[in-house]
């Protein structure tokens, strides 16, 4: 008898607590290094490669996930890392109590980022100041950081150490670069054709610092504008909505919340989705290099009006509009933003930088071209 109740004693609790413990275990020490080849330390493992440690989350995900392994899909093409296309090598983590003191880089997105929580300065690692939003919705946090707490900037910015921005114009490669990402000239001029309406915008932010919906307002005396989004409470919930109304629309009204260096979101890059995107100002994106006639700025016009006039002499003319289109013959349908292989690189070459005031990089530089564009 006392046999029979000691096995089950093992069966009750003994057996399912240490199957459930070695499950749990298999799928941390598993849960990354399936993918592309990316390395991630499981609970018992060393390295001598370096360690990138994730210590705060992205936009309330888990950091690898959301940028590594490319979940976080809020209008960022960024494509999953593969390590056979990076000649870096490091490992990747978000244990904070055991990797800390071994880490080469600590990755922080200042938006998740509670300054009560953050770790000591170690002069031997490299901070990494991670953000895709415009100083103007930058959680304030990092500024009660010392301003030097930060060594690399991994920003939409391209004047950051590491580019990261939402998309990319990539050129094609005659041998190279596969069919499917071409564009032919019959699909392009069969999509423009169907269009029918001129001018759509989706927006959920209704009071900004850019403005726009001042401007909008003003626009909108001249010619009808396609509003959706909680401005107006007009929601787009079929399937395929959202692409099938850009479908249907000669010009995508790209306005930004805030007008800020390079500060280009994926209301811009509906571009490749063949419409033509209009922006406020051509400003923020100086240095970015885009490609000549690829969109429009308000601020080349004297004002609503003289633009309106523009958009509607474009819908008359095919000819004038279809010169918009001229990118497609030199670029890819889409981009690929992988910044991680560069972040490698930084720590397996042990370079060492600093950035003295990261609030003044942020903030002032972010701003100093773009003073006075509305008079």
């Amino acid at each position: 008898m006392l046999f029979l109740k000691r096995f089950e004693w093992l069966l009750k609790d003994i057996l399912p607590n240490y199957f459930t413990c070695l499950n749990n275990l298999l799928q941390h020490s598993f849960s990354f290094s399936s993918y592309y080849g990316i390395s991630v330390l499981n609970p018992v493992e060393k390295t001598n490669r370096p360690i990138i440690l994730a210590w705060t989350t992205f936009f309330s995900q888990n950091l690898l996930d959301a940028l590594l392994l490319a979940k976080w899909g809020n209008g960022m093409s960024i494509v999953p890392f593969n390590q056979s296309e990076c000649p870096y090598e490091c490992v990747y983590s978000t244990d904070r109590q055991r990797d800390l003191s071994h880490a080469s880089i600590v990755i922080f997105s200042p938006r998740d980022l509670n300054e009560k929580d953050v770790p000591p300065r170690n002069p031997d690692q490299l901070n990494v100041f991670l953000l895709n939003e415009s100083p103007f919705h930058s959680d304030p946090n990092y500024k009660r950081l010392p301003p030097d707490f930060f060594n690399i900037s991994m920003t939409y910015r391209k004047d950051s150490d590491i580019f990261m921005p939402y998309d990319s114009f990539e050129e094609i490669v005659p041998g190279t670069t596969p069919p499917n990402e071409i564009w032919q000239k019959d699909e392009v001029l069969k999509k423009l054709k169907n269009k029918t309406k001129l001018a759509v915008q989706f927006v959920s932010n209704c009071k900004t610092p850019s403005h726009r919906e001042d401007y909008i307002e003003k626009l909108k005396k001249y010619i009808k504008i396609s509003e959706y989004g909680k401005c107006n409470n007009h929601f787009c919930k079929e399937k395929n909505c959202f692409e099938q109304i850009i479908d249907d629309h000669l010009f995508y009204l790209a306005f930004e919340n805030s007008l800020c260096k390079h500060y280009v979101t994926e209301k811009f890059w509906n571009v490749k989705r063949l419409t033509v995107p209009v922006v406020l100002s051509k400003k923020p994106l100086i240095g970015l290099d885009f490609p000549n006639n690829s969109y429009i700025a308000a601020d080349d016009f004297k004002g609503p009006k003289e633009l309106a006039d523009h958009l509607l002499y474009l819908q008359k003319n095919f000819d004038q509009y279809l010169k918009y289109f001229e990118w497609t013959k030199v670029y890819k349908k889409s981009g690929a933003i992988s910044p991680f292989c560069q972040l490698c690189q930084f720590a397996v070459e042990k370079k060492r930088k600093t950035i003295p005031n990261i609030v003044d990089w942020w903030e002032k530089t972010a701003n100093a071209l773009l003073r006075n564009i509305f008079c």
